[in-house]
């Protein structure tokens, strides 16, 4: 038996184990189906994905293909967002600067980036460091316009004059 085969029986058991949780079972027909909607995925995510199915917000139902794709597209939007923090520079970034964009983005974005949080800055502070660098780095698109500081932004609507 080849490798995709073993990977393809593997994640037929949990989907089959997964629905007989919920009391139902996994029809012969419908094998194929979960199979193709998990094509674009690993197995190793999708037995995880079927096991945190029961869980989830979904989980008090049996699950579709739809919910654990679901499952797996939020996983993989985690693992690239956690992947792009753990590149955050640390030894060629003055620490001040990248505290400033954690703090940030935290402020704006709701993101919690790991690592930076050790370093103390007023909001003041923070807004001041973001739009020098994203000036420097010629990124306007950084800074939402309501967190422009205009001496930094001539020609921008601005949020703050000062």
């Amino acid at each position: 038996m080849d490798r995709l085969q073993n990977e393809s029986d593997d994640i037929l058991f949990k989907i089959g184990e997964t629905l007989n949780f919920y009391g139902k079972t996994l029809e012969p027909t419908h094998r194929i189906i979960w199979l193709r909607a998990f094509a674009s995925f690993g197995t190793v995510d999708i037995l995880k994905a079927l096991d945190n199915h029961i869980g989830s917000a979904d989980g008090k139902y049996s699950p579709r293909p739809a919910d654990i794709i679901k499952l797996l597209t939020a996983n993989n939007q985690q693992k690239r967002f956690n992947k792009k923090a753990e590149g955050v520079p640390d030894g060629n970034c003055d620490p001040k600067i990248a505290a400033a964009w954690s703090h940030f983005l935290r402020l704006v974005h709701g993101f919690n980036m790991p690592g930076h949080h050790k370093i103390e800055l007023t909001n003041e502070e923070v807004l001041e460091i973001v739009n020098e660098q994203a000036v420097k780095h010629d990124q306007p698109d950084a800074i939402p316009d309501e967190y422009k500081i205009q001496r930094f932004w001539p020609g921008y609507a601005c949020g703050i004059l000062a």
